[in-house]
C-alpha cells in the first residue's frame, strides 16, 4: 500500500475553521500535544478549537511551533516511557508507537509580520491513519490555493498580497519566502 505524505499549509484561523468543523462533523477525535514531558499525565483536546494557540505562531518558526497527534476519539494514545540517566523518566507522545494518527500543525500568525507554515503529516501506511490524513487534506484544503508545493488559505493569500511574509521561519531571508502571484 502506498504511503501517505506530508502536505504543507500556509493558513490563518479563518482558513483552518470550516475544514476543522467539516472534519469533526464528520469524526469524533483527539488531539495531543507531541513532545517529551516530566509526567505520563498527558492532557487530551477534544476539538481543535480548545487548542489555545490554535493558528497562532508563538515562536516565529515552524520547527519550534506545536504539534499535535490527531487520532480517533476512542483509539488508545501509546506514549514512550524514557529512562534518565540522571534518574526518573520522560514520557514522549509522538507518532512512532501511534499508527493510527496523523500529526498537524496548524499554521499560524506571528504578530503582523508573518503567516508561519504548518503542516498535515500521515506518512504511515495504516489504513486508519491514512483516512485520517485524506479527511484532513481534503477538507482543509478547500478553497486554498496551490502555489508550487504549499496550500495557501484564502485569508493568508490574502495578506501575502501585503506586507504579510508566508514563510518558514521569521528568522530567515525574504528571499526564502513563498511569493504568490
Amino acid at each position: 500500500m502506498a504511503k501517505a505524505a506530508a502536505i504543507y499549509l500556509f493558513a490563518t484561523k479563518s482558513d483552518l475553521e470550516p475544514g476543522l468543523r467539516s472534519i469533526e462533523s464528520q469524526r469524533d477525535l483527539k488531539y495531543i500535544l507531541m513532545g517529551s514531558f516530566e509526567t505520563a499525565e498527558i492532557n487530551v483536546i477534544k476539538s481543535a478549537f480548545e487548542i489555545t494557540d490554535l493558528a497562532i505562531s508563538t515562536k516565529g518558526d515552524h520547527v519550534h511551533e506545536d504539534s499535535y497527534l490527531v487520532m480517533d476519539s476512542e483509539a488508545e494514545l501509546n506514549i514512550r516511557e524514557i529512562p534518565q540517566r540522571r534518574g526518573g523518566n520522560r514520557y514522549i507522545v509522538d507518532g512512532l508507537i501511534n499508527p493510527h494518527a496523523i500529526v498537524f500543525r496548524p499554521s499560524g500568525r506571528f504578530t503582523n509580520l508573518a503567516v508561519i507554515r504548518g503542516e498535515i503529516d500521515g506518512s504511515n501506511d495504516d489504513p486508519i491513519s491514512m483516512g485520517l490524513y485524506k479527511l484532513f487534506v481534503a477538507e482543509i484544503t478547500k478553497g486554498f490555493k496551490k502555489v508550487k508545493t504549499y496550500y495557501v488559505g484564502p485569508e493568508a493569500l490574502s495578506l501575502s498580497k501585503g506586507r504579510i511574509r508566508l514563510t518558514h521561519s521569521i528568522h530567515t531571508s525574504s528571499e526564502y519566502d513563498l511569493k504568490v502571484e
